[in-house]
């Protein structure tokens, strides 16, 4: 039945696609039909620069439509839909039970129900309550809720004897990080816990379902196999609230919105808030209606940003002083006023952010730094997961930034992978930005601690939920103890996947010896003996910036800012983006098209898995088993023929093939020394991708009051063997004090 179903939802997928490839066809600019590249002879070229402008056109022959003329029924036929994914019935509280079953619908719909009841024009409208459960999918501790028998907190225990091994390797005691239920009541009389800690503790002990440990802290290196149940423990009971929920609406608009910051009147769930309301919710009704309050933006993007010298100069110093002369501050200014104070004070700084590290005994273990400990819910490494994730958080960090009109732009692996096709690297499961250390600040004052949320757009229903953490330490601007590289970090709700976020800015750390030239003939110069020269005036000099962990980067190499497309997504690109990634990958970063197990065809514009093209060749071509370093030269026809046969690859073909192929224009006219400026005249923005929420849960079968049918039914056989298991424990006790009648006290539990 699954592998029916999911196949009817990449059939409708596959006609949707194609309806949009071949009205993109047709509307495009004509010269896109001429760009179409030829069969390589080899896998092997010179470099991307050479593959985009090489002259092996196929005069009157468009793949892509000779590919979409070439299916047949079978990628055709009409097939029924789900159900209508914007609505949602909000059932009775007393339908509802203390744990209920996660739908981002619920959430946020009703949150969108009430900001437009309750908002007004002063735009003093404060989330009245949160709680994490609303927001992210616990049903990983359904195990432990509903388990008589519970884990308690010696379970997490990876220690070895030795004191130092367990220091080096970050290993901890538990009882530095996690309460069992038993504890509970001790701790509330412990003078030295703080008040907020004290709090969740309360709240703990009313519920009636517990998984019996709770994680409160960060908890160093742990199993893999307790990863999830790690950081779904620590959202649920301790994981402190965000500053503000901030809502990206379709139609370009934006709503950042406070949250109550008391833990005894905030931390409630909705069904148990003022928020909640029994009803019918369409989703993109509200939103129309909250779109029609916030009233007509005009949203342009500039095709080049210039940037300035100061940009890049860290002002923290000045900053404080500008926000301590303020009679009063909101709550964003004042978490930013916080944090500056304690980075300029602290020469040592502990490590801020905290990755979901595995012990070093098991595979793979450094796969659980890619993934934030507390919202991990699983590896999703080359899993079909894993691309909808990437793409969601990409999408969303360039909205909000487009919006904010924040500069940043793809860096590193992402730049890379942008050069080669317009998308993300398909194994690739880390996405770097930079940005100048200005705009660092600004998106530090504005959205530290912000839960944003990404109703995609008016066409595309979107439930994406992201966490802006950033770092308290923004002031230090060189590399100090190499705790803290990152300045912060854009993290998936849903997966715990990240974008690392570092801003440029002139410091102290002394620039490459590439740069050295631009120092000659000036009393700077390195072979000066002035020893009173710092590396800072050199760099200042040299308009030369780094980021903490010492990437380096000249003012002109990265201004002007030009515009250009990321996975379907606005973002700017460095002026000098070929050096740029020159630098850090070197030449042959630009000439392999193959790389792990995959390789580069030009024909889709793709990387493809290795496996699948090879075992393909040998097929055709009769190769001999052999032989694996294969020449690629396929006919159409051929590559028509494998794409069906493969069909993840023909859909993710059809889905990106537009944008591949505006990039490759783009490519074409920038190597060519032509403007790309009236390419982005025109909205070339896509979604990609599916809903997580959608493609994880949302199929023919799946309903919300079935769910909570679901959960009722586990309350009802948790409490029978609940009362099972206590009329056992009565009796045990009774039938030991009849047989040890002298000493009583010591049966009292």
């Amino acid at each position: 039945m699954i592998l029916r179903r999911t196949r009817c939802l990449l059939l409708i997928l596959i006609i949707c696609i194609i309806h949009i490839i071949i009205l993109s066809l047709i509307n495009l600019n004509s010269s896109f039909k001429n760009y179409i590249i030829d069969n390589l002879t080899s896998i092997n070229i010179s470099n991307l620069r050479n593959l985009i402008k090489l002259n092996k056109f196929k005069n009157n022959v468009n793949f892509d439509l000779k590919l979409v003329n070439s299916l047949d029924e079978k990628y055709t036929k009409q097939l029924p839909t789900n159900p209508n994914f914007s609505e949602i019935d909000i059932p009775s509280t007393e339908s509802i039970s203390e744990y209920q079953p996660f739908d981002p619908r619920f959430t946020l719909g009703l949150l969108l129900k009430y900001i437009n009841e309750n908002n007004n024009q002063n735009g003093d409208l404060v989330v009245p309550n949160f709680h994490w459960a609303d927001y992210t999918d616990m049903s990983l501790l359904e195990d432990q809720l509903f388990k008589v028998d519970k884990l308690n907190c010696d379970v997490f225990n990876v220690r070895r004897k030795s004191p130092e091994r367990n220091r080096l390797d970050d290993l901890k005691d538990p009882v530095n990080y996690c309460i069992n239920d038993y504890e509970i009541e001790k701790a509330l009389t412990n003078d030295n816990f703080k008040d907020e800690f004290k709090q969740n503790l309360l709240k703990l002990k009313d519920n009636n379902l517990s998984t019996g440990f709770h994680i409160h802290s960060w908890t160093g290196r742990a199993k893999s196999q307790y990863r999830p149940l790690i950081a779904k423990s620590y959202l649920n009971d301790f994981m402190t609230l965000p500053k503000t929920i901030t809502l990206l609406i379709p139609s370009d608009k934006m709503l950042q919105l406070n949250v109550n910051q008391d833990v005894k009147t905030s931390k409630v769930k909705i069904k148990d808030s003022v928020m909640f309301k029994p009803t019918t919710v369409n989703i993109k009704d509200e939103l129309s209606k909250l779109s029609l309050k916030l009233g007509s933006t005009e949203f342009s993007l500039k095709y080049e940003r210039h940037l300035k010298y100061n940009d890049f100069v860290d002002q923290s110093e000045d900053l404080v002083t500008e926000l301590n002369q303020k009679e009063l501050l909101n709550i964003t200014d004042l978490n930013y006023l916080q944090s500056l104070k304690s980075s300029l004070i602290n020469d040592n700084p502990p490590k801020y952010f905290h990755e979901a590290n595995i012990i070093k005994k098991e595979k793979n273990y450094g796969i659980g730094a890619h993934y934030d400990w507390r919202f991990i819910n699983g590896i999703i490494n080359y899993t079909p997961k894993q691309p909808l994730a990437i793409h969601a958080l990409i999408k969303a960090w360039l909205k909000l930034t487009n919006l904010h009109n924040l500069n940043t732009w793809v860096a590193h692996g992402s730049l890379l992978s942008w050069y080669w096709n317009g998308l993300q690297f398909p194994w690739d499961g880390d996405i770097d930005v930079q940005m100048p250390i200005s705009d660092l600040h600004k998106l530090s004052r504005s959205f530290n601690q912000s839960l944003i949320i990404d109703y995609g757009t008016n066409s595309d229903l979107k439930f994406g939920r992201f966490f802006l953490d950033c770092s308290t330490f923004i002031s230090h601007r060189s590399r100090g103890n190499g705790n803290n590289n990152i300045d912060a970090r854009f993290i998936d709700v849903d997966t715990g996947l990240y974008i690392d976020i570092t801003g440029l800015a002139v410091s102290e750390t002394k620039a490459p010896t590439r740069y050295n030239n631009l120092l000659k003939n000036t009393n700077l110069d390195r072979n000066s003996k002035d020893a009173t020269i710092t590396q800072y005036q050199r760099n200042s000099y040299m308009q030369i910036f780094n980021c903490r962990n010492n990437h380096f980067l000249k003012f002109d190499e990265i201004s002007p800012l030009r515009l250009s497309l990321i996975e379907g997504e606005y973002t700017y690109i460095p002026s000098e983006f070929e050096l740029a990634i020159l630098y850090e990958y070197g030449d042959k970063s630009l000439k392999d098209t193959s790389f792990k197990n995959y390789i580069y065809l030009p024909k889709l514009r793709l990387w493809i898995k290795k496996n699948s093209i090879i075992k393909y060749m040998k097929e055709v071509k009769k190769l001999p088993d052999a032989k694996n370093n294969i020449a690629i030269d396929l006919t159409d026809d051929e590559y028509i023929d494998f794409l069906k046969l493969e069909e993840d690859n023909l859909i993710e073909y059809l889905k990106v093939s537009n944008l591949t192929q505006l990039h490759q224009e783009e490519m074409f006219n920038y190597f060519d020394g032509k403007s790309t400026r009236e390419m982005f005249e025109k909205d070339y923005r896509v979604s990609l991708r599916e809903d997580y929420f959608k493609f994880t849960k949302f199929d023919g079968e799946y309903n919300y009051n079935i769910e909570l049918g679901r959960i009722k039914s586990k309350i009802v056989e948790y409490e029978k063997e609940l009362k099972n298991k206590q009329e056992m424990m009565r009796n045990d006790k009774q039938e030991m004090m009849k047989n040890d009648p002298v000493d009583q006290s010591k049966y009292q539990y």
